[in-house]
């Protein structure tokens, strides 16, 4: 550098305090019992339900990646961000993307091991059509539990004869709850909205999905600051619904 160039040193200290606070919609350790050791991971599940949220999806995954890195203290644990979309756009229906830190020799040997900086991964499965021939189990599977068109007692069927999973009653309440969140987003939200083939249609339509979608997870109890990261209402907004709720 010559004498008319100089570095501006960022601030040395970082600070998490400003940091905002993150909902996960799921998150939990699990242990790969492969190798001389068990490897313990943790995993975070969303359910991407905007396929435009105005930001990058995959970014939002390492963002979360890192967040679950930096909480960690002495050996660190490999994190996953799997994001579930359930109503992509059409060019990316029926698809599994990877995302992770690779090395790339530039000249020399290396003798470090991927599990040293391979930390974090951000998976993103894009939903689309039911028992597509040729899909991976996981995706037909998810697109069972997401169809807005396939009754409860269909989806418990082939979660049995398909899929081999054991209907217990905690889980039929499961995949009765995923009918309605699948039927209440898809066909009352974007359906509805592009039926009536105009703006103003759609704009009522995705209404109806955040209005739905803010009542059950008022009725969950869910934080108010993960209820507006959601839906976009205000506190207000959702004290509204609220009452409306505690009158139905």
């Amino acid at each position: 550098m010559n004498g008319n160039q100089r570095i501006d040193e960022q601030n040395t200290e970082a600070n998490s305090i400003k940091e905002q606070t993150v909902y996960y919609d799921v998150r939990f350790g699990a242990i790969l019992p492969e190798g001389k050791e068990p490897i313990r991971i943790i995993i975070n599940l969303e359910i991407q339900l905007d396929d435009h949220p105005g930001y990058p999806i995959v970014k939002r995954g390492f963002y979360y990646c890192g967040r679950m890195i930096s909480e960690q203290y002495g050996k660190l644990e490999k994190v996953y961000s799997i994001r579930i979309c359930p109503d992509p756009a059409k060019k990316r229906k029926n698809g599994i993307f990877r995302y992770h830190t690779v090395e790339e020799t530039i000249i020399g040997t290396s003798c470090t091991q991927s599990d040293d900086y391979d930390m974090m991964e951000v998976i993103i499965l894009n939903l689309g059509d039911t028992n597509k021939d040729g899909e991976p189990e996981i995706l037909n599977l998810l697109n069972v539990l997401f169809s807005p068109t396939i009754s409860p007692e269909e989806k418990k069927q082939k979660l049995q004869e398909q899929y081999h999973i054991a209907m217990t009653e905690e889980l039929e309440s499961e995949v009765r709850t995923m009918c309605n969140l699948s039927e209440g987003l898809v066909e009352m939200g974007i359906e509805q909205g592009i039926e009536y083939g105009k703006e103003q249609g759609i704009k009522q339509g995705i209404e109806q999905k955040n209005l739905l979608l803010a009542q059950m997870m008022l009725e969950d109890h869910e934080p108010i600051d993960k209820i507006q990261k959601y839906t976009g209402y205000t506190i207000d907004v959702l004290k509204e619904i609220e009452k409306m709720i505690k009158k139905q």
